[in-house]
């Protein structure tokens, strides 16, 4: 997989976990996630992706997404969290970009629209609107993006 840094091209160094999101009885296992987090950092992991673009991300509440990145943030004490922010919507996609930064992440994940497959120009178009916000870290996954 082909990883395309912005803003600081050190920000995704090292071991980076996509972090699972654990579950008790159709709910967020808070204390799992939270242990599973301190476990990774205990045994040297850079930082963690939590709702990445293949898990459970796209059937959690609003609020459960924001309670997950809360739970990682918290547990992860000072290693970086650069949750998964990206949909099918540009607008949203940007709402939860500035959710996460609200809630102290360092970065966010941000996935093109995965069911097109388009050239430079529409990748470019749909993806400047959070792309270009200097004060933030974005990692794209390039192999996800279609011809670029």
């Amino acid at each position: 997989m082909r990883i395309k840094l912005h803003n600081n091209m050190n920000f995704y160094a090292g071991l980076w976990i996509a972090v699972v999101t654990p579950f008790r009885n159709g709910q967020i296992d808070e204390v799992a996630l939270q242990n599973l987090v301190r476990e990774l950092a205990n045994r040297g992991v850079d930082g963690f992706v939590p709702l990445g673009t293949t898990g459970e991300a796209s059937t959690l509440s609003r609020d459960e997404r924001k309670r997950v990145i809360q739970l990682v943030l918290e547990a992860a004490g000072s290693l970086p969290v650069s949750p998964g922010c990206g949909t099918n919507a540009t607008a949203q996609t940007i709402e939860f970009v500035n959710e996460a930064k609200i809630l102290g992440a360092r970065g966010a994940m941000v996935i093109t629209r995965t069911t097109t497959n388009r050239p430079r120009k529409g990748f470019i178009s749909t993806s400047k609107p959070f792309m270009t916000r200097r004060t933030y870290r974005f990692c794209c996954i390039m192999s996800r993006a279609g011809r670029v």
